[in-house]
């Protein structure tokens, strides 16, 4: 067979062929192959370097959260693990903070992930480890808001209980079970978290196939690198998805119950029962803060963690797209929590903002007076340490 009968048939966008009239070989290039290729790249650069509305405002929050969460944290950290005195109320504190840093540290991935529009290699590891600290820390921040909740309940509903029973050791171990409560509701996200290559990237999505052939029909979930399991994202490997599965449901149901509504229940619970004992007797003069503090805490829990959780449940049963966008959006609204917890649950506290100058002056003390001043420093430091903080 002749070299052009070889490729007569063949449906080839760019054909050789050989000029037996002639000495030399030509390669004739169809002007449409020329278009589509200038389309598909053209296309390509304009989908990595166009952001929607929705897409900018959703980076944006991430990165202010980023910028006012990791050192808002550490400073929290720092002043309620090294410069005051240990206390309850410094544990709770100190356990929210870590919980809140570790969230914050996740987020240059969830940001990148946003850059690149969830087209980010992303191994099997990678993808189990990062989704799980994610909803990890999620279960841990709000286990320690429910604890410090029920905390300032019973220190004033049952003053003689805690004063026999209150102590800093029970702090640590609630703290400790609260971690490992977290670590038991996030293992869904670990077993069923993989990572899911359609055509030429590589995505983090939910797999709940039992057979690994079966992987690829498994993208009609979404490919987030934090969500829920829903279609957000906007990338599809089949036209339709066939309907929520069941182990999606419950695991967001779960999620949603366990995560937001009984925590915000008990919450609700301890505040109005403590807003009307400080408003008579003894209680009287605190009451104002507490109000104020009540206000800050169900405003920020329920503001910033119902879209995440309500919007997950609804996606569960329907494919629309704009609450996938809403769903997105809703995670970095919920991501924002653990930039606020500092200023929300501890800046609030009278003694801690003291506590906090005094540190920050200490260490301009340190390093702009003689040994003398140094030294002076260290003792106000070390007499002002033995008090403790309070809401």
């Amino acid at each position: 067979m002749s070299l052009n009968e070889q490729y007569e048939g063949m449906d080839q966008p760019a054909a050789f062929y050989l000029d037996v009239n002639g000495s030399q070989p030509y390669l004739e290039v169809s002007s449409t192959l020329l278009e589509m290729n200038r389309s598909y790249i053209g296309s390509g650069v304009a989908e990595m370097d166009h952001y929607s509305p929705e897409s900018v405002v959703i980076l944006i929050v991430m990165a202010v959260t980023f910028i006012v969460g990791v050192p808002g944290n550490i400073l929290v950290i720092w002043v309620t693990g090294i410069k005051m005195r240990r206390t309850v109320n410094t544990v709770w504190f100190c356990n929210l903070a870590v919980a809140d840093l570790i969230c914050c540290l996740s987020l240059p991935f969830s940001i990148a992930n946003e850059l690149l529009h969830y087209k980010w290699p992303s191994d099997l590891v990678s993808c189990k480890l990062l989704s799980s600290i994610i909803i990890l820390n999620m279960f841990a921040s709000v286990f320690t808001l429910v604890a410090i909740s029920v905390d300032r309940f019973i220190l004033v509903v049952k003053p003689v209980w805690a004063q026999n029973h209150r102590s800093v050791l029970l702090a640590y171990l609630l703290c400790l079970f609260i971690w490992l409560v977290s670590l038991l509701l996030c293992l869904p996200v670990f077993m069923y978290r993989t990572s899911v290559l359609d055509g030429n990237h590589t995505y983090c999505s939910y797999n709940y196939n039992d057979q690994e052939e079966d992987q690829e029909e498994d993208a009609d979930y979404n490919f987030s690198e934090e969500g829920y399991g829903n279609e957000y994202g906007g990338h599809y490997s089949h036209d339709e998805p066939s309907g929520p599965h069941p182990t999606s449901v419950s695991i967001t149901i779960t999620r949603a119950v366990f995560g937001f509504f009984l925590p915000l229940l008990i919450i609700l619970f301890c505040y109005v029962r403590l807003t009307g004992k400080v408003q008579s007797g003894r209680f009287a003069k605190v009451g104002r803060k507490t109000r104020k503090v009540v206000i800050a805490i169900v405003l920020a829990f329920g503001v910033l963690w119902a879209p995440y959780h309500i919007i997950g449940i609804a996606l569960e049963f329907s494919a629309s797209s704009v609450l996938s966008r809403l769903d997105h959006f809703s995670q970095a609204l919920a991501y924002s929590n653990s930039c606020l917890n500092p200023v929300l649950y501890v800046f609030m506290g009278k003694d801690f903002k003291s506590k906090m100058s005094q540190s920050i002056r200490g260490l301009l003390e340190s390093a702009l007076s003689d040994e003398a001043t140094r030294s002076t420093g260290a003792s106000k430091s070390r007499e002002s340490g033995r008090y403790s903080t309070t809401l």
